[in-house]
């Protein structure tokens, strides 16, 4: 799609979170080094627009955030992009000062990978439950578990939509999700 100039295609392909657009062809080029390639009318507006869609982010995550000595109460952090070309694909802690407690934040948990629109339809539904009743279930559920109830509501949402879902657990030192095959056999290694 990228060699002969189907933008349209290419925007539809950069919506899906699997698309990994570092993959090289036989002659070691990726869809970045043929854009537009194999049309006779050159349209150099035409390749930077396609450019631009292929190197933007397209994978997102969505982080709870929150000091680990719990001083401040944990947050949603608005849906951080990610791009599989990248090296770095394994979700590390990564702590910044926080302006307030000037103690570290942590990403605590993240659903995802999402799409763009996934993201920012998951984000909406986690922040603003659209009805009253659920509105209600999610503050009851953040009330009675102060500790992970941001996370209990982050992760019925990211299965009912059918997304990954990644906890940091500290006596595991390790991201893993412990409602699944992979997170369970770490938790009884442990």
């Amino acid at each position: 799609a990228s060699k002969k100039g189907y933008e349209e295609i290419v925007k539809f392909l950069m919506s899906f979170p699997s698309i990994n657009t570092s993959i090289r062809n036989h002659f070691d080029q990726t869809a970045a080094d043929v854009v537009c390639s194999r049309i006779s009318k050159k349209d150099e507006a035409l390749k930077q627009r396609i450019l631009q869609l292929i190197n933007a982010p397209s994978i997102y995550y969505i982080p709870v955030i929150r000091t680990p000595d719990n001083s401040s109460p944990p947050s949603l952090g608005s849906p951080c992009a990610m791009n599989l070309s990248d090296d770095n694909t394994d979700m590390q802690v990564v702590a910044v000062d926080d302006d307030i407690t000037g103690s570290p934040i942590i990403g605590q948990a993240f659903a995802g990978p999402l799409s763009p629109a996934q993201a920012e339809d998951l984000y909406k539904k986690w922040k603003s439950p659209s009805s009253v009743e659920q509105r209600k279930k999610v503050n009851q559920i953040k009330r009675s578990d102060p500790d992970r109830g941001l996370e209990r509501v982050g992760r019925q949402l990211a299965h009912s939509i059918g997304v990954g879902w990644m906890e940091y657990w500290g006596f595991l030192s390790c991201y893993c999700d412990l409602s699944k095959k992979e997170g369970l056999q770490k938790l009884e290694n442990y």
